[in-house]
């Protein structure tokens, strides 16, 4: 099922439904839009009810407001889930979707029932140097441009995102008393021992680093993807670290 779902400032956001049983959020990263899991769509929904959504400003949503930050995004999560009716969910964030998802897990922990975060950076800082280099000049090629053709102010806006930090403190990890995955690939474009230092921050948590994958491994690697995230999502308990 495939529908619109209006959210309390009256924006239009897409989401597509799919499967039964628990509900998962799946919240892709900048830029992209719900089909970046399109190889998790089989696998996942023959076990949950999968809630795979456009956010804001990104593939069939409505554009973004310039203003707009994590925080932001996160009420729409939280209006999606109440007009759905689902009172806890499992979700699973990538990149930008990963920051977005420890952002409504920090704002409403008490709507999440298992948080896995692939690839999340708390702040630009944490991508690797040449990538970050790259991301600064699209940024001001982006900025430049979108002022002459107003049709990229919307994709400028998104991609200003990339630069927000997830604003998020050592007490509000202690409120986080679920289950937490950590996965990414040994050859991202965010520094390893990041992935590190946020999966100590959580009571409950697991790192799975995939060797021989970079940032997608959602694309590249869909068959282990899988099946490491619905091994943990099938498991009744995790060991804390």
């Amino acid at each position: 099922m495939e529908k619109y779902i209006r959210v309390r400032d009256g924006a239009k956001i897409f989401v597509k439904i799919m499967g039964n049983g628990d509900p998962l959020l799946l919240l892709h990263g900048n830029n992209d839009n719900l089909n970046y899991f399109e190889k998790q769509f089989i696998d996942f929904s023959k076990h949950y009810k999968l809630i795979a959504i456009d956010t804001r400003g990104h593939g069939k949503s409505d554009d973004i407001d310039p203003s707009f930050d994590f925080e932001d995004l996160s009420k729409d999560i939280l209006d999606i889930m109440d007009y759905l009716e689902i009172e806890k969910a499992n979700i699973l964030g990538f990149s930008d979707g990963a920051n977005l998802a420890l952002t409504f897990a920090k704002n409403w922990p008490e709507r999440v029932e298992k948080l896995i975060l692939n690839s999340p950076n708390k702040n630009i800082g944490q991508i690797k140097l040449m990538p970050r280099i790259l991301t600064y000049i699209s940024y001001y090629f982006l900025k430049f441009t979108s002022r002459i053709f107003r049709s990229l102010k919307n994709y400028f806006y998104v991609y200003s995102l990339l630069f927000e930090s997830v604003k998020i403190k050592e007490k509000d990890y202690k409120k986080m008393d679920f289950p937490v995955l950590i996965i990414a690939g040994a050859s991202d474009v965010i520094y390893l021992d990041s992935f590190v230092k946020i999966a100590n921050k959580f009571k409950k948590s697991e790192l799975c680093i995939v060797e021989k994958q970079g940032h997608h491994i959602a694309k590249k690697s869909p068959e282990f993807y899988n099946k490491v995230i619905l091994d943990f999502l099938g498991r009744d308990k995790i060991e804390e670290i």
